[in-house]
C-alpha cells in the first residue's frame, strides 16, 4: 500500500467517508480478533487469555501503524480518505499516536458521540485527537 495524495480543503466532505471507514475498520478488526479467539479457545484457556489481551491491543497498534506508515487504514483506503498534518505533510508516528491515543476522549459519552459532533461542527472537521495532533482527514486524489 502506498501513501495517497491528499486533497487539502476537503475536510468537510470527508465526514461520511470517515464514518464508513470507521465501520469497515471496526468490522475488519472484529473479524481478525474473533478468528484468533476461536483458534485460541480451541487450543487452551491460557492461549485464549493471551489472544484476548492481544485483541485489546490490536486496534491501537493498527490505527497508529497504518496511519503513520501509509496515512490511512484499510477502511480509509476504501473510503478514499487520508490523514495528513494540517499543512498537508505526512502524519508520522508521533502525530498518529497522539490522534489515536485520544480516541478514548472522542468516544465519550458513548459511540463516539463527542468525536462525531466535533467533526461535524468544527471548521476543519477535527475530533479532539486531530486538534491535539494538528491533523485533518481529507479526500484523496
Amino acid at each position: 500500500m502506498k501513501r495517497p495524495i491528499a486533497q487539502l480543503g476537503t475536510q468537510k466532505k470527508a465526514f461520511g467517508p470517515r464514518l464508513e471507514a470507521f465501520v469497515i475498520d471496526a468490522v475488519l478488526l472484529a473479524v481478525i480478533a474473533g478468528a484468533f479467539a476461536g483458534v485460541g479457545a480451541a487450543i487452551s484457556t491460557n492461549v485464549l487469555v493471551l489472544v484476548v489481551v492481544g485483541a485489546l491491543l490490536l486496534p491501537p497498534f493498527y490505527f497508529v501503524y497504518m496511519e503513520a506508515a501509509y496515512g490511512q487504514t484499510y477502511g480509509k483506503k476504501y473510503s478514499n480518505i487520508v490523514v495528513v498534518n494540517k499543512d498537508g505533510s505526512d502524519v508520522g508516528f508521533v502525530g498518529s499516536f497522539a490522534r489515536n491515543l485520544l480516541r478514548v476522549v472522542d468516544s465519550l459519552p458513548f459511540f463516539y458521540l463527542l468525536g462525531i459532533a466535533l467533526i461535524y461542527f468544527t471548521d476543519d472537521a477535527q475530533r479532539v485527537g486531530d486538534m491535539v495532533a494538528k491533523t485533518v482527514v481529507v479526500e484523496t486524489e
